[in-house]
């Protein structure tokens, strides 16, 4: 049962302490070495699906996903403001077929494809799939709509 109180998917300090605090720590500790190189690099997160499509009962795995993606984007903004040459990206896995999803459709080289073609183009976004195309294209399509529903 929900309620305010002890909504059904707490308490999810384990799960942020994996999901989100895992990438701020890396980042936290390799970014700086990176930089101290002086030469070009990359960083490559790992948010979710979850970060563009959220689905029900995944509240604290949503919230970390989302966090990874917002730290990406800042990090490659403040990055680009700095004047480095170090670029960041942001992978958003499917069913990916791994020794714990062994039902995947998507095979881990794919995934490899995706992430070694985004450093290299410099993409900020990586997708490893097509699935849920159309939902998460629905949702970023109502957020960009609701500008229309500012009230003056």
């Amino acid at each position: 049962m929900y309620s305010a109180a002890a909504p059904p998917w707490f308490p999810a300090d384990r799960v942020l302490d994996v999901n989100l605090w895992g990438v701020i720590h890396g980042v936290r500790a390799f970014v700086p070495r990176i930089l101290a190189t002086g030469q070009q690099g990359h960083v490559v997160n790992v948010a979710s699906m979850a970060a563009v499509h959220p689905h029900a009962r995944l509240g604290p795995y949503t919230v970390a996903k989302h966090g990874v993606l917002g730290l990406s984007d800042v990090l490659r903004d403040d990055l680009a403001a700095e004047g480095s040459s170090v670029g960041v990206s942001v992978v958003f896995p499917g069913r990916i077929r791994t020794g714990m999803n062994p039902i995947g459709s998507v095979g881990p080289a794919t995934v490899a494809r995706n992430v070694m073609d985004a450093i290299e183009r410099g993409r900020p976004y990586v997708f490893t799939d097509d699935h849920s195309e159309d939902a998460v294209q629905t949702r970023l399509q109502a957020i960009i709509a609701a500008r229309d529903d500012v009230i003056s």
